[in-house]
């Protein structure tokens, strides 16, 4: 009879103790998850987007984001800046650069210095020139953005000339992967790079906004559209290499 009590008790603080068991894992693949989708959230949506559409729809995705953007810069009295097409693509001069680095950084504004030797602004004019600083931070996104989708391009390019000096028996989708695999790490890392000067430039729209006693409706909508036309430029670029 004890045994058979001994038995039962520790059945029974077994099964007590396996839902707590079960949580607790359960808690650790939310857990990993959630940060897989930190870390990795855009690259999942990409390959999402490149899973489900070809070429054609992703342009038609990126034609709509576009002129949301376009209508939001309009309501603020905001235009992208000049050699910007449809679509996202610079008509740059031979010569220029799109980088960044050639134009104002986060932090400098080629605006002239206000309220100098004490002297009372104009709020209109204060308004005019935040407007004008506003502009020239809208200008320095469309310059990462066009650093960022040289970057993409500069990518398949070279894993596109690559795959093709392999020889003809050797050019596979595992060889092809196998490609683009290793210049994944540098391509994350630029991407980073990217990220961090566009949300640098973000905060300084907000401080803008801030003073012009605006919402932060604007920067949040860029962000939101940079993290969505982020992922479907990767994924057009997936299906133009694996197609």
């Amino acid at each position: 009879m004890k045994r058979s009590r001994n038995k039962e008790n520790g059945g029974s603080k077994k099964r007590r103790w396996l839902p707590v068991v079960l949580i607790g894992l359960l808690l650790v693949v939310v857990a990993g998850a959630g940060w897989l989708w930190i870390t990795q959230g855009n690259n999942l949506k990409a390959l999402y987007l490149a899973a489900r559409n070809d070429k054609e729809s992703l342009e038609q995705i990126q034609q709509e984001q576009d002129k949301k953007q376009d209508e939001l810069l309009e309501k603020y009295g905001l235009t992208k800046p000049g050699g910007i097409q449809s679509g996202g693509e610079t008509d740059l001069p031979t010569g220029e650069s799109a980088d960044p680095q050639t134009t104002d950084q986060p932090g400098q504004t080629s605006g002239p210095e206000q309220g100098t030797g004490g002297a009372s602004v104009n709020p209109s004019d204060k308004q005019e020139e935040l407007q004008k600083q506003l502009q020239e931070k809208i200008n320095q996104l469309y310059d990462v953005e066009a650093t960022y989708r040289g970057i993409l391009d500069d990518a398949v390019a070279q894993a596109k000339a690559e795959f093709r000096q392999l020889p003809a028996d050797q050019r596979t989708k595992s060889n092809k992967m196998a490609i683009v695999k290793a210049k994944a790490n540098t391509l994350i890392a630029q991407e980073k790079q990217c990220d961090a000067q566009v949300y640098a430039i973000l905060d300084e729209i907000r401080d803008i906004l801030q003073q012009m006693g605006k919402s932060n409706e604007l920067a949040n909508e860029i962000s939101s559209y940079y993290e969505e036309s982020k992922a479907n430029w990767k994924a057009a670029k997936m299906t133009e290499l694996y197609s």
